[in-house]
């Protein structure tokens, strides 16, 4: 009987395990489609059905939203934050890859599709040396800032182990002179007499 109560309580532990692992899992997913502003389940979507559909990254009056566009004989639909439908005719030029899936630019204010720029080479007007000399104008200023925050904190650490040990010594002193109290009041409560009332 005993071994059945055993596994009672070991299948019990095991549940509670699963359901606790369960629900981190799908804390994770919910977080990650939180913080990515709803673009989790839509390129997951976009994945799925690569051929017929893509990520539309729209540049709204209030910010930045994602929506999945679908292609119909090049034409591409969607629907807008306010949830009216949408159509306009695909170039193809205006389509890059985003991890794996095709990304379109729109900019919602201006009704426009927008092209994006590949690399940094593809920009006229830059000058190799000076954005050499602003990347490591850059990387040198934080740097600094990373030897600052280190003598911060090294400050900070500093006075906490100086106000640990002077507690540490207070509270010893404390305690010595609570353990001579105690011992004072055992020695007079010996030689008083107890008297027991009726």
């Amino acid at each position: 009987m005993e071994k059945v109560v055993a596994m009672n309580e070991m299948q019990i532990q095991l549940l509670i395990n699963l359901g606790v692992y369960i629900f981190i899992f799908f804390g994770a997913i919910i977080l990650m489609q939180l913080l990515s502003r709803g673009l989790l389940f839509k390129y997951m979507r976009v994945r799925a059905r690569r051929k017929t559909s893509l990520i539309m990254e729209i540049k709204g009056v209030t910010g930045t939203y994602f929506k999945v566009g679908k292609i119909k004989e090049s034409k591409l639909y969607w629907t807008s934050m306010s949830g009216d439908k949408c159509s306009a005719p695909l170039d193809y030029s205006f389509i890059s890859d985003f991890a794996g899936v095709p990304r379109l630019k729109y900019d919602e204010v201006n009704n426009e599709f927008v092209k994006e720029v590949d690399s940094i080479e593809t920009l006229s007007g830059l000058d190799p040396v000076k954005v050499d000399i602003m990347v490591e104008r850059a990387y040198l200023l934080g740097q600094l800032a990373n030897q600052k925050a280190m003598l911060i904190l090294m400050v900070i650490v500093g006075i906490v182990g100086l106000l640990t040990i002077v507690g540490l010594y207070f509270g010893y002193k404390n305690y010595q002179g609570m353990q001579t109290l105690l011992e004072q009041v055992a020695t007079i409560s010996q030689n008083v007499a107890v008297k027991v009332l009726p």
